[in-house]
């Protein structure tokens, strides 16, 4: 199968992400289910992001098991998101750091909330060559996270 898509409408896909990261939900069909454990996380004007130990679930849909251990969580103002362009949504503000560190593991995914705690999406997050780039996945209780780059890309195969 292949598809190929104009740069304008990969654009235009991730203003949907940017719109939701904003928590604008009725630009898009309702996203998610509610975090109503990480509300305190989510404010007004901000988004969250919380990185997790375990297997990636296959679905952002999907309810985390046990086995995915929230780590660290970042909160990042709506204000950091780009206008997407090339096909690429970038996060500005970097480096960015978390709250200290409520756990000890090693961050295999990242799950993000809307302000309203909602969940948008999950991505992958590494040392190089992921969404979110960390300065290391080892995740240490009370220590801080540093995420040096955050960028969504479409691409075509």
């Amino acid at each position: 199968m292949y598809i190929s898509l104009a740069t304008s409408v990969m654009d235009s896909r991730l203003q949907l992400v940017a719109s939701a990261l904003e928590g604008v939900e009725s630009t898009i069909s309702p996203i998610g289910t509610s975090a109503s454990s990480l509300t305190s996380y989510a404010s007004t004007g901000n988004f969250t992001v919380v990185l997790y130990s375990g297997t990636i679930p296959t679905s952002a849909d999907t309810v985390l098991s046990t086995s995915n251990t929230p780590l660290a969580s970042v909160v990042i103002p709506i204000s950091e998101v780009g206008t997407p362009t090339n096909g690429t949504l970038t996060i500005s503000g970097e480096p960015l750091t978390s709250s200290p560190a409520t756990s000890t593991g090693v961050a295999t995914f990242a799950r993000i909330y809307n302000p309203a705690g909602n969940v948008v999406m999950d991505c992958d997050v590494g040392v190089s060559g992921a969404t979110f780039i960390l300065v290391s996945t080892t995740i240490t209780t009370g220590l801080v996270v540093t995420i040096t780059s955050m960028a969504f890309s479409e691409y075509n195969s």
